[in-house]
């Protein structure tokens, strides 16, 4: 695991615009990469080289608001670059078989598995994952902090400069990067051999395999007469990565579900035999005549 490289990733997406479905197509990526942002680290967090690609989008090809407000990215400029199947080659190309995908948050990991799957092209399934925005609360912050810390926030606790724009994925890549060596920095010594050991011992708690289906959703249609908690008590849920049944934990003197809002949401935990504990989430949704269970079954890192 030495020998692994690091890329230090950042994307931007667009999606439908307000008011418009994602056509049933594309349903399963509901959110198409228009800029792809990379900096490649060497075992040891020194800089070995960047990336950086606008994607001409197939399916969303007018600009959301919200995506033009952030980044400043005009309509006209979707129509620049090369599509996906070749920008995502080259990014490939340039990372490298053997490496640690690295980003703020794990959304840029699912987006990208996303696009792979919509243009069916081959995933590298040694790939690991990171996500820096936890790695940064646990190591830097010295907290399991619940709080979605920005990019600006942890270069202001770090100290770092904010000389690059924000929003622009190359840009953001290159901010990430810097966050990750500066919260690596204290347990740097003299040897890079050594250095190398020791950055990967504190990162390998936190990798994950960005591959895996972490999660479903499911309707469960409810009659007049039906008790939703009862519903829940003979439904069956699967594992998101294998389809395992799963197991709901018991707590005591309860079913193993728990009141969140009354009448309104459940909450229950279940255990898959591979891939440990699942969070399943249930929501009531509808009219007094005619209402469902909207469910959501997660696999958490």
């Amino acid at each position: 695991m030495s020998k692994t490289t690091f890329a230090v990733i950042d994307l931007e997406w667009n999606s439908a615009l307000p008011g418009r479905k994602a056509p049933k197509h594309a349903q399963d990526m509901m959110f198409e990469i228009i800029e792809i942002g990379a900096v490649r680290l060497s075992p040891e967090l020194d800089v070995t080289g960047t990336f950086h690609s606008n994607v001409r989008p197939v399916i969303y090809r007018r600009m959301h608001r919200h995506v033009a407000k952030l980044t400043g990215r005009t309509e006209e400029s979707l129509r620049s670059g090369d599509r996906f199947p070749e920008v995502y080659r080259n990014m490939r190309s340039f990372v490298g078989d053997q490496a640690i995908l690295a980003s703020w948050g794990h959304s840029d990991p699912e987006v990208l598995k996303s696009n792979i799957e919509y243009f069916q092209l081959e995933k590298p399934t040694s790939w690991l994952a990171l996500d820096l925005q936890q790695f940064f609360s646990a190591i830097a912050e010295d907290t399991p902090s619940k709080d979605q810390r920005s990019v600006e926030f942890a270069l202001d606790f770090l100290n770092l400069p904010k000389d690059l724009p924000f929003h622009e994925a190359f840009s953001d890549a290159r901010y990430a990067a810097r966050i990750f060596q500066a919260t690596l920095a204290p347990f740097k010594v003299s040897s890079n051999e050594e250095n190398a050991v020791r950055y990967m011992k504190k990162i390998r708690p936190f990798l994950y395999d960005p591959w895996v289906n972490r999660q479903y959703t499911q309707t469960l249609t409810l009659e007049k007469k039906d008790e939703p908690l009862e519903i829940l008590k003979k439904a069956t849920f699967a594992c998101p990565a294998c389809d395992k049944k799963l197991k709901i934990v018991h707590c005591p003197l309860t079913s193993g579900w728990r009141v969140v809002k009354q009448r309104r949401t459940w909450f229950a935990s279940g255990r898959c035999t591979t891939h440990g504990r699942c969070e399943i989430l249930a929501k009531r949704n509808g009219t007094k005549d005619k209402s469902y269970l909207s469910i959501r079954v997660r696999l958490p890192r």
